[in-house]
């Protein structure tokens, strides 16, 4: 056992190592004389172009991952350019020059673009540097470019050919006014990272109390519970940040986003907080229960591991969430058709049932 996890550590650090070699690497092709870590174990390349500090680094899920180039400009806002596809089409607020445009404050995107040089730099990004996404967000301009796991050389020429247009942009930016407000911090909390905060919260307090000593006696009701408590909450919370956004497009994503987070939460939530408080917090008295078998029989999951279920005669009859429980190999090879089983159950804080006791086979007598 001791040599299968030295081998998967050996694997992991090989990725790893792989993973950062390939990006020092390409960040010292461009130039970077520093290299400094981001989140742990992501490579960023420090770039000094005339006197400008710029960050080059890879972001964003494997399916989604983006080569991003950025600097602080003397200029507060949120402004979002990008080439459209189908899904970002629902929260681009208008078009600009072909490409989808994300903003806050109109008036001070109307004076941004309009002037006389910002339309040009725009157009020799996304067509000579080939960017996929401009963004000012804050006091920082980023540029992005979508790549395949790991920078390539034709990436490299694209951030060539971007860097001194990138140079005339900051210098144009110093000359524009600032917005008149910015809410994207608040939008990226609202969207993923609280739901995100309050779910390892909760998780973390239902593993560190014991979920585990609180098995459901039909498991899916925990998660039937978790909705129909937690849905009213997620999309009351998403409205909120709806209205918080700033203007109705940016605050769709937010609805959007929030709620795609929430509806993936809500399961992990449901297992080990909602499970844990519903034991935890039971006050009911325990409930001898006995029950006849009825059927048994095993079935092969993934990875031909066997799994060991029976049937009982009036439980599985009036549970609507589940029509089997599974069971341990020792108790399957004893219990036989026909057999009754003893078990004791506690109603639950949250009217989830759950085993008190375990089954046990009840011999005739006792």
């Amino acid at each position: 056992m001791i040599f299968v996890y030295l081998l998967v550590f050996l694997l992991v650090a090989l990725l790893f190592w792989d993973f950062w070699k390939k990006r020092v690497s390409f960040y010292k092709s461009l130039g970077a004389e520093e290299i400094q870590i981001k989140f742990l174990l992501n490579p960023v390349g420090k770039i000094d172009l005339d006197g400008i500090r710029m960050d080059i680094f890879t972001e964003g899920a494997k399916s989604n991952q983006c080569l991003t180039l950025r600097a602080k400009t003397n200029l507060t806002g949120f402004l979002k350019l990008y080439k459209r596809s189908i899904w970002n089409r629902l929260f681009s607020q208008e078009v600009f020059g072909g490409l989808g445009a994300e903003y806050e404050d109109e008036r001070w995107f109307n004076r941004v673009v309009n002037h006389k040089n910002f339309r040009e730099l725009v157009e020799k990004l996304f067509q000579e540097g080939q960017v996929n996404e401009v963004r000012i967000e804050k006091d920082k301009l980023s540029l992005s470019w979508k790549i395949r796991n790991h920078p390539r050389e034709e990436d490299r020429e694209k951030v060539l050919k971007a860097l001194p247009i990138m140079k005339e942009f900051l210098t144009l930016l110093s000359k524009l006014p600032d917005a008149a407000h910015y809410r994207e911090h608040i939008r990226s909390w609202m969207s993923i990272k609280l739901p995100v905060v309050i779910t390892v919260v909760l998780c973390a307090v239902g593993i560190v109390g014991g979920f585990y000593r609180y098995d459901p006696v039909c498991s899916l009701e925990i998660f039937g519970v978790g909705f129909k408590l937690l849905l009213p909450s997620a999309f009351l919370y998403a409205l909120v940040g709806m209205l918080l956004a700033g203007s109705f497009r940016l605050g769709f994503r937010v609805l959007v986003y929030s709620l795609t987070a929430w509806l993936l939460a809500i399961p992990f939530i449901s297992l080990f907080f909602l499970m844990y408080i519903n034991g935890k917090l039971d006050r009911s008295l325990p409930e001898v229960k006995t029950d006849k078998v009825v059927e048994k029989y095993t079935s092969t999951g993934k990875g031909g591991s066997v799994k060991y279920r029976i049937v009982l005669a009036h439980l599985h009859s009036q549970k609507d969430w589940c029509d089997h429980l599974q069971v341990s190999k020792k108790f399957y090879e004893r219990v036989q058709v026909g057999d009754t089983v003893e078990y004791i159950t506690k109603r639950g804080f949250l009217g989830v049932e759950w085993y008190y006791q375990k089954l046990s086979i009840k011999v005739d007598g006792n």
